[in-house]
């Protein structure tokens, strides 16, 4: 984010993910993903879904891997925001690789055959 430093780890990185989102910081999203999903991410559809949620919590369900000496790592966790006056909930595993020595998003299990990452949170959250 911002003035920061890089998370090290998937599960901080999963965590500014979910900050970006509570923030609005939809530039923080983009920029942490894999770069080849950078270039389709739909960044108005982004923007619109991080503005209409009130995001009200998030539980991290299991870390493997992930660490600083790590390529790899996954989380799974759920993620609450309100809408409409509903709670919604969006659950996933999301898959983290290092790109040129630093973790990005790189997917998620249970997303559908070529659906993006910001496309599968969207669809999750939606009633």
């Amino acid at each position: 984010m911002e003035g920061r430093a890089w998370p090290e780890t998937a599960e901080a990185l999963m965590r500014s993910r979910y900050s970006a989102f509570a923030l609005r910081n939809v530039g923080w999203l983009k920029e942490s993903l894999w770069p080849k999903y950078q270039k389709t991410l739909d960044m108005a559809e982004l923007t619109e879904f991080a503005q209409t949620r009130q995001w009200i919590g998030l539980e991290i369900l299991q870390v493997e891997k992930g660490s600083v000496d790590d390529k790899t790592g996954m989380v799974k966790f759920v993620a609450k925001a309100l809408e409409n006056g509903e709670v919604r909930e969006h659950r996933e595993a999301s898959l983290f690789r290092k790109k040129k020595g630093t973790l990005v998003l790189r997917g998620g299990r249970g997303r559908r055959a070529g659906e993006g990452v910001a496309e599968a949170m969207i669809r999750r959250c939606r009633p």
